[in-house]
């Protein structure tokens, strides 16, 4: 999660995870974000060790990124 950019959102809701609601976004490019902090969150794991793990992955750590939504 090496670069952090800026998103133009066209559609962001909330969506039901195991009984607790997430945001997720979609992009004018059609592209789904979905934020992974408040799913570890949802399922009770430590969001470092995680961001640790995809950070180590070599797919995850390809696609994965910092993105603020406001």
């Amino acid at each position: 999660m090496a670069e952090e950019k800026n998103l133009t959102v066209i559609v962001q809701r909330e969506v039901t995870f195991y009984g607790d609601e997430l945001p997720v976004a979609r992009t004018a490019d059609g592209r789904i974000y979905v934020p992974l902090k408040p799913i570890c969150e949802a399922i009770g794991v430590g969001w470092n060790g995680q961001r640790q793990r995809i950070n180590r992955d070599p797919v995850l750590s390809e696609v994965a990124m910092s993105a603020r939504i406001t």
